[in-house]
């Protein structure tokens, strides 16, 4: 089971530091669905949301990393995905629509603007 805890900047920091071999995840508990991931070669976090197709495969999403992406950007991404996704079929579409077919289930999603740059109006996926 994978703990869970309030996502700030102190745990976070710590989190980065720590000396594992394996990667490792943390669940938010401020928002459903929503990991810090950290890379073991690497130190480096990203966050990512989970949900589950069909009740069984688990599929994840790449919100950002972090600090490059702030951790209240990550709930607020987390939360819209919950949202566009409110049922497993819908996210099961997202990722078949994205990927054109059966594949990999990682794949980044960011804000983007009228003219292609970062904002709220809309989601850029690759």
């Amino acid at each position: 089971m994978v703990p869970a805890v309030r996502l700030t900047k102190s745990f976070l920091a710590k989190f980065k530091t720590r000396s594992s071999t394996v990667n490792e995840h943390v669940r938010d508990t401020e928002s459903s669905g929503l990991l810090a991931t950290r890379f073991a070669k690497s130190g480096q976090i990203s966050f990512v949301y989970i949900g589950r197709i069909k009740g069984s495969v688990k599929r994840e999403i790449t919100i950002g990393r972090y600090p490059d992406t702030a951790i209240e950007e990550a709930r607020i991404r987390a939360s819209e995905l919950r949202r566009l996704c409110p049922s497993s079929k819908h996210l099961g579409h997202m990722i078949l629509f994205h990927m054109g077919g059966p594949g990999s289930s990682r794949f980044d999603v960011k804000p983007l603007g009228v003219d292609g740059s970062s904002g709220a109006l809309g989601w850029s996926v690759s």
